[in-house]
């Protein structure tokens, strides 16, 4: 195998692993917005539950105290959420880290294919200089 040839199988390996480390922070990003969306989506119940039964007389569930429950799970439930998100997050840094890493290794090797093409037109040219 010729150097450039090296070179070039090289460069698809750092695309792929570029590509794979991309996919990667991608899934952890999607996570983080589904249990963001999770969160919003329990304060809105608890923000409208509030809302229903301010200066209402108490419904069923107040007077059973499945409401302080169900409020109680809701922080609960809050709780475990924000957990998962610090997670997330770490692992968001860590996936950009390795993004980071990847790119930069990508960039380095189409470098080197740059430079070996420019390396072959330079001989190519002398070649052709010494023959004239």
């Amino acid at each position: 195998m010729t150097r450039r040839n090296t070179l070039i199988g090289l460069t698809k390996i750092t695309q792929a692993v570029f590509a794979a480390r991309q996919a990667a922070l991608g899934v952890v990003h999607q996570r983080e917005l589904a249990v963001r969306d999770t969160l919003a989506a329990l304060d809105t119940a608890r923000a409208d539950r509030a809302q229903a039964v301010t200066g209402a007389e108490a419904d069923a569930a107040q007077i059973a105290g499945a409401d302080l429950r169900w409020h109680g799970w809701i922080e609960s439930r809050r709780a475990t959420l924000n957990a998962e998100l610090s997670r997330l997050r770490v692992a968001e840094d860590a996936a950009r880290a390795a993004l980071t890493i990847a790119f930069g290794r990508d960039q380095a090797a189409k470098s080197l294919v740059d430079r070996a093409r420019i390396d072959r037109a330079r001989k190519l040219a002398r070649r052709d200089d010494a023959t004239s």
